[in-house]
Protein backbone atom coordinates (compact mmCIF):
# COMPACT_ATOMS: atom_id res chain seq x y z
CA UNK A 1 0.00 0.00 0.00
CA UNK A 2 3.03 2.27 0.23
CA UNK A 3 2.73 3.30 -3.41
CA UNK A 4 -1.00 3.97 -3.22
CA UNK A 5 -2.10 7.51 -4.01
CA UNK A 6 -5.08 9.81 -3.88
CA UNK A 7 -7.51 9.16 -6.74
CA UNK A 8 -6.71 10.99 -9.96
CA UNK A 9 -9.74 9.61 -11.79
CA UNK A 10 -13.17 8.68 -10.51
CA UNK A 11 -16.26 10.11 -8.86
CA UNK A 12 -17.26 11.52 -5.50
CA UNK A 13 -20.78 10.27 -4.81
CA UNK A 14 -22.79 12.43 -2.44
CA UNK A 15 -26.45 12.96 -1.63
CA UNK A 16 -28.99 15.58 -0.71
CA UNK A 17 -29.60 13.69 2.53
CA UNK A 18 -29.04 10.40 4.26
CA UNK A 19 -30.96 7.32 3.07
CA UNK A 20 -31.37 8.58 -0.50
CA UNK A 21 -29.66 5.57 -2.09
CA UNK A 22 -26.01 6.64 -2.52
CA UNK A 23 -24.72 3.12 -1.98
CA UNK A 24 -27.45 1.65 -4.20
CA UNK A 25 -26.38 3.93 -7.04
CA UNK A 26 -22.66 3.43 -6.31
CA UNK A 27 -22.90 -0.36 -6.47
CA UNK A 28 -24.66 -0.17 -9.84
CA UNK A 29 -21.89 2.09 -11.15
CA UNK A 30 -19.21 -0.32 -9.96
CA UNK A 31 -20.98 -3.38 -11.37
CA UNK A 32 -21.40 -1.65 -14.71
CA UNK A 33 -17.76 -0.59 -14.98
CA UNK A 34 -15.95 -3.65 -13.61
CA UNK A 35 -16.41 -5.80 -16.75
CA UNK A 36 -14.45 -3.16 -18.67
CA UNK A 37 -11.51 -2.99 -16.30
CA UNK A 38 -8.25 -4.55 -15.26
CA UNK A 39 -10.02 -6.95 -12.88
CA UNK A 40 -11.43 -8.68 -15.97
CA UNK A 41 -8.86 -7.57 -18.51
CA UNK A 42 -8.60 -11.02 -20.04
CA UNK A 43 -12.27 -10.80 -20.97
CA UNK A 44 -12.21 -7.19 -22.17
CA UNK A 45 -11.88 -6.38 -25.82
CA UNK A 46 -9.50 -3.56 -26.87
CA UNK A 47 -12.55 -1.59 -28.01
CA UNK A 48 -14.15 -1.80 -24.58
CA UNK A 49 -10.91 -0.78 -22.87
CA UNK A 50 -10.54 2.21 -25.17
CA UNK A 51 -14.15 3.29 -24.72
CA UNK A 52 -13.83 3.28 -20.95
CA UNK A 53 -10.28 4.44 -20.56
CA UNK A 54 -10.27 7.24 -23.10
CA UNK A 55 -6.95 9.08 -23.23
CA UNK A 56 -6.31 9.12 -19.49
CA UNK A 57 -5.19 5.49 -19.06
CA UNK A 58 -2.57 3.45 -20.90
CA UNK A 59 -4.49 0.29 -19.99
CA UNK A 60 -7.81 -0.67 -18.46
CA UNK A 61 -7.93 0.88 -14.97
CA UNK A 62 -8.54 -0.94 -11.72
CA UNK A 63 -11.96 -0.09 -10.29
CA UNK A 64 -11.87 0.80 -6.59
CA UNK A 65 -14.48 1.84 -4.06
CA UNK A 66 -13.77 3.94 -1.02
CA UNK A 67 -16.12 4.97 1.79
CA UNK A 68 -13.54 6.21 4.25
CA UNK A 69 -15.82 6.21 7.29
CA UNK A 70 -19.14 4.52 8.05
CA UNK A 71 -21.21 4.45 11.23
CA UNK A 72 -23.89 2.02 12.34
CA UNK A 73 -21.59 -0.97 11.81
CA UNK A 74 -22.42 -4.31 13.44
CA UNK A 75 -20.13 -6.81 15.10
CA UNK A 76 -19.20 -9.69 12.78
CA UNK A 77 -16.78 -12.00 14.51
CA UNK A 78 -13.90 -9.86 15.77
CA UNK A 79 -14.63 -6.94 13.46
CA UNK A 80 -17.17 -4.19 12.96
CA UNK A 81 -18.75 -4.24 9.53
CA UNK A 82 -20.96 -1.67 7.85
CA UNK A 83 -23.68 -2.86 5.48
CA UNK A 84 -22.77 -0.12 2.98
CA UNK A 85 -19.14 -1.27 3.09
CA UNK A 86 -20.14 -4.87 2.41
CA UNK A 87 -22.20 -3.85 -0.62
CA UNK A 88 -19.44 -1.64 -2.05
CA UNK A 89 -16.76 -4.28 -1.46
CA UNK A 90 -18.84 -6.95 -3.16
CA UNK A 91 -19.43 -4.66 -6.15
CA UNK A 92 -15.77 -3.63 -6.50
CA UNK A 93 -14.26 -7.01 -5.65
CA UNK A 94 -12.11 -5.62 -2.83
CA UNK A 95 -11.68 -6.54 0.85
CA UNK A 96 -13.96 -4.58 3.16
CA UNK A 97 -11.04 -3.12 5.14
CA UNK A 98 -9.72 -1.49 1.96
CA UNK A 99 -13.10 0.03 1.12
CA UNK A 100 -13.74 1.49 4.59
CA UNK A 101 -10.89 2.09 7.00
CA UNK A 102 -13.05 3.53 9.80
CA UNK A 103 -16.13 1.45 10.67
CA UNK A 104 -17.94 2.70 13.76
CA UNK A 105 -20.70 1.07 15.80
CA UNK A 106 -22.85 3.99 17.02
CA UNK A 107 -25.79 4.53 14.60
CA UNK A 108 -25.24 8.28 14.52
CA UNK A 109 -23.31 10.63 12.25
CA UNK A 110 -19.74 9.46 11.56
CA UNK A 111 -18.42 12.66 13.11
CA UNK A 112 -20.19 12.07 16.43
CA UNK A 113 -19.43 8.36 16.35
CA UNK A 114 -15.71 9.09 15.95
CA UNK A 115 -15.80 11.62 18.77
CA UNK A 116 -17.51 9.12 21.07
CA UNK A 117 -15.13 6.26 20.22
CA UNK A 118 -11.97 8.38 20.17
CA UNK A 119 -10.96 7.52 16.60
CA UNK A 120 -8.94 10.06 14.66
CA UNK A 121 -10.97 10.75 11.52
CA UNK A 122 -9.77 14.24 10.74
CA UNK A 123 -9.43 15.25 7.08
CA UNK A 124 -5.83 13.99 6.62
CA UNK A 125 -6.85 10.56 7.93
CA UNK A 126 -9.94 10.48 5.69
CA UNK A 127 -7.79 11.34 2.68
CA UNK A 128 -5.36 8.58 3.58
CA UNK A 129 -8.30 6.17 3.69
CA UNK A 130 -9.25 7.18 0.13
CA UNK A 131 -5.92 6.18 -1.41
CA UNK A 132 -5.89 3.47 -4.08
CA UNK A 133 -3.36 1.75 -6.34
CA UNK A 134 -1.95 3.72 -9.29
CA UNK A 135 -3.91 3.43 -12.53
CA UNK A 136 -7.18 3.23 -10.60
CA UNK A 137 -10.60 4.66 -11.26
CA UNK A 138 -11.95 5.27 -7.76
CA UNK A 139 -15.49 5.85 -6.60
CA UNK A 140 -15.48 7.64 -3.25
CA UNK A 141 -18.78 7.67 -1.39
CA UNK A 142 -19.53 10.10 1.40
CA UNK A 143 -21.89 9.62 4.33
CA UNK A 144 -25.12 11.54 4.68
CA UNK A 145 -25.65 14.75 2.75
CA UNK A 146 -23.05 16.96 1.10
CA UNK A 147 -22.86 19.32 4.09
CA UNK A 148 -23.13 16.62 6.76
CA UNK A 149 -20.28 16.35 9.29
CA UNK A 150 -17.97 13.48 8.39
CA UNK A 151 -14.78 13.70 10.46
CA UNK A 152 -14.05 13.89 14.17
CA UNK A 153 -13.00 17.53 13.73
CA UNK A 154 -16.37 18.27 12.04
CA UNK A 155 -14.86 17.96 8.58
CA UNK A 156 -17.80 17.98 6.18
CA UNK A 157 -18.43 15.71 3.22
CA UNK A 158 -17.92 18.90 1.21
CA UNK A 159 -14.43 19.34 2.66
CA UNK A 160 -13.42 15.83 1.62
CA UNK A 161 -14.88 16.33 -1.85
CA UNK A 162 -12.96 19.60 -2.22
CA UNK A 163 -9.70 18.00 -1.11
CA UNK A 164 -10.12 15.11 -3.57
CA UNK A 165 -11.26 17.42 -6.38
CA UNK A 166 -13.10 14.62 -8.19
CA UNK A 167 -16.23 15.19 -10.29
CA UNK A 168 -19.30 14.98 -8.06
CA UNK A 169 -22.30 12.77 -8.71
CA UNK A 170 -25.35 13.88 -6.72
CA UNK A 171 -27.95 11.31 -5.64
CA UNK A 172 -31.42 12.64 -4.85
CA UNK A 173 -34.25 10.71 -3.21
CA UNK A 174 -37.48 11.28 -5.13
CA UNK A 175 -39.70 12.60 -2.34
CA UNK A 176 -41.45 15.74 -1.18
CA UNK A 177 -38.96 18.62 -0.88
CA UNK A 178 -36.33 17.11 -3.13
CA UNK A 179 -36.38 20.04 -5.59
CA UNK A 180 -35.30 22.45 -2.87
CA UNK A 181 -32.74 19.98 -1.50
CA UNK A 182 -31.30 19.43 -4.98
CA UNK A 183 -30.95 23.11 -5.79
CA UNK A 184 -29.38 23.88 -2.41
CA UNK A 185 -26.88 21.03 -2.75
CA UNK A 186 -25.93 21.99 -6.30
CA UNK A 187 -25.34 25.55 -5.10
CA UNK A 188 -23.08 24.25 -2.31
CA UNK A 189 -21.13 22.12 -4.81
CA UNK A 190 -20.64 25.12 -7.13
CA UNK A 191 -19.67 27.34 -4.20
CA UNK A 192 -16.73 25.04 -3.50
CA UNK A 193 -15.55 25.18 -7.08
CA UNK A 194 -16.45 21.56 -7.75
CA UNK A 195 -17.98 20.13 -10.91
CA UNK A 196 -21.26 18.22 -10.62
CA UNK A 197 -21.06 15.72 -13.45
CA UNK A 198 -24.63 14.46 -13.09
CA UNK A 199 -27.69 14.02 -10.89
CA UNK A 200 -29.37 10.67 -10.22
CA UNK A 201 -32.98 10.82 -9.06
CA UNK A 202 -33.60 7.64 -7.10
CA UNK A 203 -37.23 6.53 -6.92
CA UNK A 204 -37.15 5.18 -3.38
CA UNK A 205 -40.64 3.67 -3.31
CA UNK A 206 -41.60 3.12 -6.94
CA UNK A 207 -44.35 5.69 -6.50
CA UNK A 208 -42.36 8.88 -7.00
CA UNK A 209 -43.95 11.90 -8.66
CA UNK A 210 -42.81 11.95 -12.30
CA UNK A 211 -43.80 15.61 -12.56
CA UNK A 212 -41.14 16.42 -9.98
CA UNK A 213 -38.52 14.85 -12.25
CA UNK A 214 -39.78 16.87 -15.23
CA UNK A 215 -39.65 20.07 -13.20
CA UNK A 216 -36.12 19.35 -12.00
CA UNK A 217 -34.94 18.90 -15.59
CA UNK A 218 -35.91 22.50 -16.30
CA UNK A 219 -34.14 23.84 -13.20
CA UNK A 220 -30.70 22.22 -13.23
CA UNK A 221 -27.76 22.16 -15.63
CA UNK A 222 -26.13 18.74 -14.94
CA UNK A 223 -27.46 15.71 -16.84
CA UNK A 224 -30.24 13.96 -14.93
CA UNK A 225 -30.95 10.24 -14.76
CA UNK A 226 -33.99 8.69 -13.12
CA UNK A 227 -33.19 5.47 -11.29
CA UNK A 228 -36.39 3.37 -11.20
CA UNK A 229 -37.27 1.50 -8.03
CA UNK A 230 -35.38 -1.81 -8.07
CA UNK A 231 -32.83 -1.43 -10.85
CA UNK A 232 -31.59 0.96 -13.57
CA UNK A 233 -33.05 1.12 -17.05
CA UNK A 234 -31.24 -0.49 -20.00
CA UNK A 235 -29.74 2.88 -20.98
CA UNK A 236 -27.77 3.10 -17.70
CA UNK A 237 -24.40 2.03 -19.24
CA UNK A 238 -24.76 4.62 -22.01
CA UNK A 239 -25.55 7.34 -19.49
CA UNK A 240 -22.47 6.45 -17.45
CA UNK A 241 -20.32 6.47 -20.59
CA UNK A 242 -21.56 9.96 -21.44
CA UNK A 243 -20.63 11.15 -17.94
CA UNK A 244 -17.13 9.69 -18.33
CA UNK A 245 -16.71 11.59 -21.60
CA UNK A 246 -17.97 14.81 -20.01
CA UNK A 247 -15.54 14.38 -17.14
CA UNK A 248 -12.62 14.02 -19.52
CA UNK A 249 -13.67 17.14 -21.45
CA UNK A 250 -14.03 19.09 -18.21
CA UNK A 251 -10.55 18.09 -17.02
CA UNK A 252 -9.08 19.11 -20.39
CA UNK A 253 -10.80 22.51 -20.13
CA UNK A 254 -9.50 23.00 -16.60
CA UNK A 255 -5.91 22.19 -17.69
CA UNK A 256 -6.22 24.57 -20.65
CA UNK A 257 -7.36 27.38 -18.34
CA UNK A 258 -4.48 26.93 -15.89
Amino acid sequence: MTDWQLPQQGLFVTGTDTEVGKTWVSTHILRTLRPLTAQTASKSTPEKVENFAGKNFKEAPLICARKPVASGATQVGEHLLSEDTQLLAHASGEPTHQVTRFQLAPPISPARAAQETGLDTRLPQLLEACKAPPNSWTLVEGAGGFLSPLGADNTLNADLAKALNLPVLLVVGLKLGCINHTLLTLEAIRHRGLYCIGVVINDLTGQGDKQTVSELRTLIDPPLYTMPHGQPNSDWPQWLASLQLMGEKRQTQMRDNM
